[in-house]
């Protein structure tokens, strides 16, 4: 019998991922004292024929089906304790929720708890009646934040989810199957007993068919908002601040733009009573005491905001009084932060920092976690010939998250070739005569890809971000900058133009990757370290991250490796470079 689904999965830890099986093969994975995850979404063949490339999730765009919907209350940071109320409260309104949708239901034929090691999933069949689509992962989420919103967000096509019967690496705790009186009424100790071994004698609810007894809801796309109104006319002081306000009451980000606000009117002598009333105003949309309550949060906390706040600069105009100040790398605001700022600023990063588009080089490769975030600095260093140019380029295709790439070396044809050999595995021979004879279909595989090959000043860099709104700039090389002043010395250069991007990637809060040459000293070794950049030391100081592709000319391997991790451990990947596509594939053995 020939196989129609497939599932993608990870054995031992969610970055041992990119195996893809037929569904019924599951069983034959799981075994005692080993974590097994399965990919949340099932798959027809163009999974396996997208792998057979790609070997990676990222920018897969066939079909996604559902075989269950499974819902997800995380331990988290809880005590044991909070987490059972959580998933019992859930569990209520499951129930509540099924019952009211169908008249006689039997949920003990519906519901199949589950507690997952640390914290629980509850399994049910697919009662909205999804069907199969490219975008189904939106629309499942979409739905399910509607009914369920308190229900952690797992819905995404690349998520994995931990396999029943396996064990759970955190707690040394399996994911066993449950009753639902068990959850009801069971206490941590209880449940947390249970799964100190698989629950092999409990046969978990076999899945009904689906039916479509609760409503689907599709996506809603959000509209962009302006950046900028056009009939403004700003004077020149804080002009951010005026333009913020000119835009209006407009969703997306009021509650961030009244914090602003709020904190420059405290800073210049507003009291609380006329910012209130300001904003109240200005904020009709929102309830009053939410807009109280943050101008209050203002006020006591004493929120201050500099002018490279991440929003603020958004707003920035070079009319502005402070604006010469700040291209002088002065703020004239000066954002001093107290021990409450910073804990803000620690948990946005915390909690926001998936809705920023993180890269992890474990979606690549076989390995653990490596994290690029928000706010860094990466320097990717290597000799000529070496490829780092194409190792780079490898990660800007196998992400989703929109770049904006500087190519500062190469003309914008060249670039795109190169684009489209990683991204199909195909020669320039196989690209060339494949636009001989057809239409330009191939650019949707790089259409997250925005690419300059004009050299830009660091001004420039800065509106570009603010416009395009990227979420990784990456720039090739990092000499090719134009700095605004002239500078004969080339280590006073680089020097500011590492200050510069790093300053970026702090304000815009996105990552930033710099190509590097090497220095002659090094060109000649195979083997670099964190100091290995030509011109300057300031590569080394100011990056959050170095990452060097090392080998010798005549052999395809290549080591991938990190010189410098300022948070988190240190990796190192073997490769085999193929110039003929330009891919890097990893060894695995």
């Amino acid at each position: 019998m020939v196989c129609d689904k497939f599932v993608e999965i990870a054995i031992g830890h969610p970055g041992n991922r990119g195996v893809v099986i037929p569904l019924p093969d599951l069983p034959k994975y799981i075994h005692k004292a080993q974590a097994l995850f399965r990919s949340y979404y099932t798959f027809d063949e163009e999974l396996v024929e997208h792998f057979k490339v790609r070997k990676t999730i990222k920018n897969y765009h066939g079909k996604f089906y559902l075989d269950r919907i499974i819902f997800d209350i995380d331990k988290g940071s809880n005590s044991n304790e909070q987490c059972v109320d959580d998933a019992q409260e859930f569990l209520g309104k499951l129930i509540e929720t099924l019952e009211n949708a169908k008249d006689g239901i039997d949920v003990q034929e519906y519901i199949q708890p589950w507690f997952s090691g640390r914290g629980f999933h509850f399994c049910i069949p697919n009662v909205f009646d999804f069907k199969s689509s490219n975008d189904l992962p939106e629309e499942v989420k979409a739905t399910i934040s509607r009914y369920f919103p308190k229900a952690d967000n797992i819905y995404d096509g690349a998520r994995l989810i931990r396999v029943g019967q396996t064990m759970n690496e955190k707690s040394n705790l399996y994911k066993v199957p449950l009753l639902i009186g068990e959850v009801m009424s069971g206490t941590p100790e209880e449940i947390h007993k249970i799964a100190e071994a698989p629950r092999l004698d409990f046969r978990p609810i076999p899945l009904l068919e689906p039916e479509p007894i609760l409503e689907i809801f599709k996506p809603v796309k959000e509209k962009k908002e302006d950046t900028l109104v056009h009939e403004l006319n700003p004077t020149a002081i804080a002009t951010c601040i005026q333009k913020m306000y000119e835009q209006g009451d407009t969703q997306g980000s009021r509650h961030i733009r009244i914090l602003r606000m709020s904190s420059y009117y405290m800073r210049h002598g507003f009291p609380i009573k006329a910012s209130k009333l300001v904003l109240s105003q200005w904020a009709q949309s929102l309830d009053s005491s939410e807009v109280n309550r943050l101008v209050d949060d203002t006020y006591r906390q004493r929120y201050r905001y500099g002018c490279f706040d991440n929003v603020m600069d958004k707003y920035c105009d070079s009319k502005c009084i402070y604006y010469p100040m700040k291209q002088q790398r002065q703020d004239m605001l000066m954002p001093v932060m107290n021990a409450k700022d910073m804990e803000v600023k620690y948990l946005e990063k915390l909690r926001n920092v998936e809705e920023k588009h993180r890269i992890n080089l474990a979606d690549i490769y076989a390995m653990g976690d490596y994290w690029l975030n928000p706010g860094e600095l990466i320097i990717v260093l290597g000799n000529t010939g070496m490829g780092k140019t194409a190792w780079v380029q490898n990660i800007a295709v196998d992400t989703d998250a929109r770049i904006l790439w500087l190519s500062l070396e190469m003309p914008a044809d060249l670039m795109y070739r190169r684009f489209i050999q990683i991204a199909k595995g195909k020669s320039k021979k196989e690209v060339d005569e494949y636009y001989d004879s057809n239409e330009n279909t191939w650019s949707k595989s790089i259409e997250h890809i925005n690419c300059l090959t004009i050299p830009p000043k660091i001004e420039q860099i800065r509106r570009l971000v603010a416009e395009i709104e990227p979420a990784v700039l990456i720039i090739d090389t990092i000499d090719g900058i134009r700095v605004s002043k002239y500078i004969h010395d080339s280590m006073f250069k680089i020097d500011e133009i590492i200050n510069e991007v790093r300053e970026i990637a702090t304000s815009q809060q996105i990552i930033v990757m710099g190509i590097s040459h090497t220095t002659k000293g090094d060109s000649r070794m195979s083997e670099l370290d964190e100091h290995s950049g030509k011109h300057s030391s300031s590569i080394a100081q100011k990056a959050d991250t170095v990452i060097a592709v090392e080998g010798v000319r005549q052999s395809i391997t290549r080591m991938i490796r990190s010189k410098k991790t300022r948070d988190g451990e240190p990796f190192s990947v073997k490769c085999n470079f193929f110039p003929e596509t330009f891919r890097f594939i990893q060894e695995v053995h």
